[in-house]
């Protein structure tokens, strides 16, 4: 009966034109809550704000992240490219619950009822990609069951297959646009360059390959892993390799999704798991 998610829908506002002006604002709004979180979270609160003249100012600010020759002039792209104005940057499965619970709950309505029934919307959180306070980290791999030498040879023939440049390096390169892994293992540990990349984005380049080797050697298994350390203490262990990953570019995440399609699997993080654990506002969902 009622709705209770954390889904983060982000949107790309570099200028801050959405919702940072809102802040300025806040004295003439209704304050709902105004509290301390537990176990060390912080502190929130949170305005209310009732459709009228704000609310649509902001829709209209929404609605313009969809105009085709902003959008196009943004990401350098065409009309070939979907239009891109919001993406789930955390909660997708409470996204896909509310998704099948009205798939459950529209068979049994009128087209009439469909129109406006609470369970067809979703309750979520817009978040500017640029706000400050969202950290993004990088999620690294580690290999299991490998060896260094055959991995490594594997991907790269498969870049070098795919119209790239793929080699082994003492150090990064100095182009700007290779994507460029270090790695460790038991027995070296180096820079796995891949130049003239056909993936808008590092993360995409790397497990693509990645993918690629594990579907032909079954035997090997992934892990997707939070902090370098951690990374680093696995690798030393016979038959394990470690990729790490570069920092990720707020600017870069709508263009690979634009470009790449979805992302790959455990792109990012947003935040440490223990700011993710607050449940401050919900939705009815039954009439």
């Amino acid at each position: 009966c009622l709705e209770l998610p954390h889904i983060m829908i982000l949107i790309d506002d570099p200028d801050r034109q959405i919702i940072e002006p809102l802040f300025e604002q806040t004295a003439s709004y209704d304050k709902l809550y105004d509290t301390d979180l537990m176990q060390n979270g912080g502190h929130i609160t949170g305005w209310f704000l009732p459709n009228g003249p704000e609310t649509e100012v902001i829709e209209a600010k929404l609605e313009a992240l969809c105009d085709r020759e902003t959008f196009n002039k943004k990401y350098g792209c065409t009309d070939a490219q979907a239009l891109l104005p919001y993406a789930v940057g955390d909660g997708n499965h409470s996204m896909a619950t509310a998704k099948a619970y009205w798939e459950e709950v529209k068979k049994g309505l009128t087209a009439e009822e469909q129109e406006n029934h609470p369970a067809r919307f979703a309750l979520v959180e817009v978040v500017n990609i640029h706000d400050e306070s969202l950290i993004i980290e990088p999620i690294h791999r580690a290999l299991f069951g490998v060896d260094a030498d055959e991995l490594l040879g594997a991907l790269t023939d498969f870049y070098n297959g795919e119209g790239c440049k793929a080699y082994v390096a003492d150090e990064a390169p100095k182009s700007e646009t290779a994507h460029f892994f270090p790695f460790c293992s038991a027995s070296k540990s180096s820079v796995f360059v891949v130049e003239n990349p056909k993936w808008a984005i590092p993360v995409a380049t790397i497990q693509t390959g990645l993918d690629a080797y594990l579907e032909t050697h079954t035997s090997a298994k992934i892990d997707y892993i939070h902090g370098t350390d951690v990374v680093v203490s696995l690798a030393e262990k016979p038959g394990n390799l470690g990729f790490i990953l570069p920092d990720i570019a707020k600017n870069d995440l709508f263009r690979g999704v634009v470009f790449d399609g979805v992302l790959p699997r455990k792109t990012f993080s947003m935040g440490e798991a223990h700011e993710k654990r607050y449940y401050m506002e919900a939705k009815t969902i039954v009439k």
